[in-house]
């Protein structure tokens, strides 16, 4: 039986410094899966429903309100953290596109649900926020 530490990958010893509330490594974290998001982006987004958002501001904004919710994060891989993000990534989509739809069509988003947005409810986070 061996008395050695575990070894402890770079990817744990980042995530769990995030975790911990270093503000400034979550968003390095989940920054360094921005290309693999834009291959996700590209590959299942479908340009009829959301035409008018760029990829990469999908990407930009997945990856701001990925940090910012990295407390909510409880897997413990890089492809657990990617499979996280590209959820965030797919809600971001749909609810870009639903926008899209209710504008085109002329619906005003009167209600109180759709004039939140989703910075506002990670600003009650006081991981990753610096408090």
């Amino acid at each position: 039986m061996s008395c050695e530490a575990p070894v402890i990958s770079e990817f744990d010893r980042r995530l769990a410094a995030a975790l911990g509330g270093d503000r400034d490594e979550c968003f390095r974290l989940v920054k360094e899966f921005r290309r693999l998001l834009m291959v996700v982006v590209k590959v299942y987004r479908d340009p009829k429903r959301t035409p008018k958002i760029p990829d990469e501001d999908l990407v930009e904004e997945t990856l701001e309100d990925g940090a910012l919710a990295l407390a909510t994060f409880t897997g413990k891989t890089a492809g657990a953290l990617l499979a996280w993000l590209s959820g965030i990534l797919g809600h971001k989509a749909h609810a870009a596109g639903r926008k899209y739809r209710r504008r085109r069509s002329g619906i005003e988003d009167t209600h109180p649900f759709w004039s939140i947005e989703s910075r506002d409810v990670f600003d009650l986070n006081p991981v990753c926020q610096g408090r």
